[in-house]
């Protein structure tokens, strides 16, 4: 391609008058319908261009929103995890309550535990996904493909049964109230509560 006759002389003096508008700017150049165009087209691009500023604005001011809530987010996880790295174990209010009234002298307090426990496997099992009404319409949907420990929730739920049923008629030791948490939290470490 030869160069030769290109005149760079007259591209600058475009540009010049493009930037300062001297000597009738663009429309000094353009044919004589063109200013009626270029004058529409100046204002409709002025507010196109108005319209997504704005929008860049509204994404970014949103776009922080969002990392900061990620962010909290991110920490709030972190020191959850922190904690249970550095105690070596997760730790949930409601066991430990469940745990404090197993462990207390009051027969009153294991009947709470064992109801509590009851409560939160339900909870657990809903959560999971398995249909049904009940807890134990909910149990009978667990085969033992989907959870090992399916007997020994099946167990600690007729215990639980039992005393909501049987009330104070029903004879509870600490013992078995120890066994009966046991089988809860081999329930509870299979569904990974715990």
């Amino acid at each position: 391609m030869d160069f030769a006759y290109l005149n760079i002389e007259y591209l600058f003096l475009v540009i010049y008058r493009i930037f300062t508008g001297k000597d009738g700017g663009i429309e000094a150049l353009l044919p004589s319908s063109a200013p009626l165009f270029w004058g529409n087209f100046k204002i409709a691009s002025t507010i196109i261009s108005l319209l997504l500023l704005t929008g860049i604005v509204y994404a970014f001011i949103r776009l922080r929103q969002v990392r900061e809530a990620d962010l909290e987010t991110f920490n709030r996880t972190a020191r959850a995890t922190i904690t249970e790295k550095t105690t070596g174990t997760r730790r949930d209010e409601r066991w430990e309550r469940v745990l404090l009234h197993a462990n207390s002298d009051n027969e009153n307090d294991w009947r709470h535990a064992i109801i509590e426990a009851d409560t939160i496997l339900d909870e657990i099992v809903k959560r999971a996904g398995f249909p049904g009404e009940t807890l134990g319409e909910r149990l009978r949907g667990i085969g033992k493909g989907d959870l090992s420990v399916v007997d020994e929730a099946w167990e600690a739920h007729k215990v639980r049964n039992r005393i909501a049923h049987d009330g104070a008629q029903y004879r509870l030791t600490k013992r078995e109230t120890l066994r009966i948490i046991e089988l809860y939290r081999k329930v509870f470490e299979a569904f990974e509560y715990l």
